[in-house]
């Protein structure tokens, strides 16, 4: 992939994500010249490819064009399958306490019938 091509990708990524470039690139502490340098065909560095590519949660490879993003559920829509993105994204953000505190809230969630999809819908359909 050429660097035209990763600027494209990474600009979707962050439309998707309904953020500005310069938004990411301050979040990842990323010279705000990145894109200038991408376009005129200067090589990123492995550290800011990274640093996008964990922000993001895709891989290196996703952004050189190597690879697809890799879904988790295959079997869900694109906006169940985002979310589900997205909070797997902000887990592993977490400090290890924060991730088994969250894990906790899930399992509590799930204990709750009126949570579960199957229920709740169950429940509407008697009403």
């Amino acid at each position: 992939m050429d660097n035209i091509q990763m600027a494209e990708t990474i600009k979707q990524l962050c439309k998707t994500k309904e953020i500005t470039v310069k938004l990411l690139l301050g979040i990842c502490d990323i010279n705000r010249n990145f894109m200038y340098d991408l376009k005129n065909n200067k090589k990123p560095s492995v550290e800011t490819l990274e640093k996008i590519a964990d922000y993001f949660n895709v891989s290196v490879d996703y952004l050189l064009g190597r690879e697809k993003p890799k879904t988790f559920i295959t079997d869900c829509d694109d906006e169940a399958d985002e979310r589900e993105q997205h909070l797997l994204s902000n887990y592993k953000k977490l400090t290890e306490q924060a991730q088994h505190t969250l894990v906790d809230y899930s399992d509590f969630m799930i204990s709750k019938p009126e949570n579960l999809k199957d229920t709740a819908d169950t429940d509407q359909m008697i009403s």
